[in-house]
């Protein structure tokens, strides 16, 4: 089982990922001087390579962008 955690800070935060509450990679992001959600990069370790596990990060920061947008996530 996965489980995708945001971890946010002031200007900066990661989503974690977990595969059996064992880490498993992540996507570090900022917000740019004009509060635009960038994303920096994403880590999956080797040992987990291969099962979509950066694509489930990339999905969960879509997700965020999309509830900043709409305001239920609200800024940073």
């Amino acid at each position: 089982m996965i489980r995708i955690e945001n971890e946010k800070r002031a200007n900066e935060g990661r989503f974690a990922l977990y595969e059996n509450d064992v880490y498993a990679g992540e996507l570090t992001y900022v917000f740019d001087e004009n509060h635009n959600l960038v994303a920096e990069h994403t880590r999956v370790g080797e040992e987990h390579k291969g099962k979509g596990f950066g694509k489930e990060l990339i999905n969960a920061l879509v997700q965020y962008a999309r509830d900043r947008k709409s305001g239920s996530a609200g800024m940073p």
